[in-house]
């Protein structure tokens, strides 16, 4: 969850800081406030998981993915 919570907190960010121009929607904090880091599939609720080690660069965040709706 962990994980989950600091990629969503980096697109959330990453969203904000678009100029309004280039933005599809704005990012309202009653939006933010409402998800959820367990509606996610990468996250296993059944006890087994497996963890592989790797250190990404920079402030320790891969980066994120473009919208699947727009090509950037």
């Amino acid at each position: 969850m962990l994980w989950t919570t600091r990629y969503r907190d980096a697109a959330v960010t990453t969203l904000r800081a678009l100029p309004a121009g280039q933005r599809e929607h704005n990012v309202l904090d009653e939006d933010v406030a409402r998800l959820s880091p367990l509606k996610h599939a990468n996250l296993n609720c059944r006890g087994r998981y497996s963890f592989r080690p790797s250190l990404p660069a920079g402030d320790g965040l891969r980066p994120l993915r473009a919208s699947r709706g727009r090509a950037r």
